[in-house]
């Protein structure tokens, strides 16, 4: 409710929602326009009830902003899983975090080509909650090449794709008759990697490095038993 002095001369029309009421002696007529006057002149109290909201519609679009760049997805931490050296089959973790306000379902986790790896987790489907995280693991054996690169697809409900890559390098047990020893493995293994970079010094100090290998040179370094 609001109050006010009231123009009897003053008619902007008729107004859905508001029904007027005035104290002060006149008393309140329909105006030429379809709005409401005294009908004579007079100060007082003037009172408008408005029995509900008018509603107006505007038209426009949602600002991009960095909560848009944050959350609303699934993050993997680490992004990328490297195992490094295995010498046995090796369970490896990573953690799923829901940076989303709603369940995030996981429908789905396939490997691109699954040769001596999977997936060793919740079985799909998992809701994963609202801002929850989850440990999730990858194991991987010593089937396959020595050089592992693949990746294990992960789908969602909400529409996402997250292709987790993993790598690892497998040691490959020697043939017999290439190493006829028996491996002490109790000593342990100790592998080296060795690169090769070719350094371009210019007269200002500053150094471009050029990999003259692929890939590092793997050197193995293991006891034998000679007997027993």
């Amino acid at each position: 409710m609001s109050a006010g002095f009231f123009n009897f001369a003053l008619d902007t029309g008729p107004t859905p929602g508001i029904t007027p009421s005035y104290t002060g002696g006149p008393e309140i007529v329909p105006g030429p326009r379809g709005g409401a006057m005294l009908s004579g002149p007079s100060l007082g109290a003037f009172e408008f009830d408005i029995g509900s909201v008018l509603p107006e519609t505007f038209s426009g679009q949602r600002q991009h902003s960095f909560m848009d760049d944050y959350y609303f997805r699934v993050y993997f931490i680490p992004a990328a899983l490297d195992l490094g050296t295995i010498a046995e089959p090796t369970v490896g973790n990573v953690v799923a975090w829901n940076a989303d306000f709603r369940v995030a379902t996981m429908t789905s986790v396939v490997p691109t080509i699954g040769l001596g790896m999977s997936y060793a987790g919740d079985p799909a489907p998992y809701p994963l909650k609202a801002m929850a995280l989850r440990t999730w693991g990858v194991l991987v054996t010593l089937e396959g090449p020595p050089a592992l690169n693949d990746a294990l697809n992960f789908t969602f409900d909400t529409g996402q794709f997250y292709p987790l890559r993993v790598t690892a390098f497998r040691v490959q047990p020697l043939p017999e008759n290439l190493w006829p020893w028996t491996i002490n493995w109790k000593d342990g293994l100790n592998i080296a990697e060795e690169f090769k970079t070719d350094i371009i010094e210019a007269r200002s100090g500053r150094e471009q490095r050029i990999a003259m290998r692929s890939t590092p040179r793997k050197t193995l370094e293991f006891s034998i038993l000679l007997r027993n």
